[in-house]
């Protein structure tokens, strides 16, 4: 972990510019139910129910 930040301590070069990857698992999720708009003095409602549409993973650059 140390020579991953000490990457971050050197000068910038040019020619050979330091690129950073992250990635990250994402759950894909359905609404089961519409839910209902909102309304004066009220947020929009929602049902904490959902369906698992699968997950993906997101590469950060």
């Amino acid at each position: 972990m140390e020579e991953i930040l000490e990457l971050y301590t050197l000068p910038y070069d040019h020619d050979y510019p330091l690129v950073c990857f992250d990635e990250r698992s994402k759950q894909l999720i359905a609404e089961v139910r519409t839910p209902m708009p909102a309304t004066t003095g009220q947020v929009e409602r929602y049902d904490f129910e959902y369906q698992r549409e699968g997950g993906e993973f997101v590469h950060d650059v």
